[in-house]
């Protein structure tokens, strides 16, 4: 097989990685919310797989990607762009969240308004109900948009590659990379609406692919500036809002809402625990793939 099919290859098999980790979990997901107990283990879970995403692949990302950055351009700045884009991220989650609320107050009042100036006559059946906005949907499309520019970034490199060992050594940590993103892109678009979760998710899984056919036509072009520091920019806001998503919108909502109280507080914590042991776990072996790569002399 050829260079070109390679590429083709790997970026098919992305597509499925990240296909079938959405499928997965929107299906266990659906399962699981029948049941109040077994929905709660799972949100717990989850929180435990969403940690281990941030701390354990995302955020250590984002200081090798910036050295190898300020090397490559010989760049003297002392400012972390991706710091800065983290804390743009989650000041984006805040505004959003903000927008919401101030959206649902007034509607609220309205509706307030034109109850009050209705005649005590009129009947249930002819009232005008204001649906409120949806709390979720605009924090999951700024996320699952973030996350999906960021994979188009991340396919860049595979068709920058011009060596099978090259391909496979940066395709193969990829793949469980992917999955992984994949899960959290699901069950963050899945506490809004099933549909959403679907379509976050094949967005998120052609971005990849779509990235590397880009760098495919753009082979000798790679070093380019600007690119550059739009991947750092993109890196830290997707650190960032999945950050919010983590702490705010899984963890807050697993110890204080009543919905997941039928669960005591260590066992939510010991499920907590095993996702992230899970995701401890695909990471090492992602990173044992990539030292492999290292020292065999090729470079991601």
């Amino acid at each position: 097989m050829g260079i070109l099919g390679c590429k083709l290859l790997l970026a098919l098999g992305i597509f499925l990685a990240n296909g079938l980790g959405g499928f997965l979990t929107i299906t266990a997901m659906r399962c699981m919310s029948r049941a109040k107990t077994v929905n709660t283990y799972a949100q717990s879970f989850t929180a435990g797989i969403f940690l281990g995403i941030v701390f354990l692949m995302l955020n250590p990302e984002l200081p090798i990607e910036e050295a190898d950055f300020n090397e490559k351009y010989n760049s003297k700045c002392h400012t972390s762009i991706t710091s800065i884009s983290a804390v743009f991220g989650i000041i984006f989650m805040l505004l959003i969240d903000s927008t919401i609320k101030a959206i649902r107050e007034k509607k609220k009042r309205l509706e307030d308004v034109e109850m009050s100036e209705l005649p005590l006559a009129t009947s249930a059946s002819s009232l005008t109900v204001i649906s409120p906005p949806p709390e979720n949907l605009y924090k999951f499309v700024l996320f699952a948009t973030l996350m999906s520019v960021h994979s188009l970034f991340e396919g860049l490199p595979i068709g920058y590659k011009d060596t099978k060992e090259d391909i496979l050594s940066y395709g193969l940590p990829m793949l469980l990379h992917k999955f992984l993103e994949a899960m959290t892109v699901a069950s963050a678009g899945y506490k809004e609406k099933k549909v959403h979760a679907i379509l976050g998710c094949t967005i998120h899984s052609l971005m990849t692919p779509i990235g590397s056919l880009i760098g495919l036509l753009l082979t000798g072009e790679h070093n380019n500036f600007m690119v550059d520091v739009a991947l750092l920019v993109v890196m830290g806001m997707s650190v960032g809002t999945i950050v919010y998503i983590t702490f705010m919108e899984i963890l807050a909502p697993l110890m204080e809402n009543p919905e997941f109280k039928g669960v005591g507080e260590f066992k939510k914590i010991g499920a907590i625990l095993g996702g992230f042991l899970v995701t401890g776990a695909i990471s090492a072996v992602i990173g044992t793939l990539e030292s492999h790569q290292a020292t065999s002399g090729t470079a991601i």
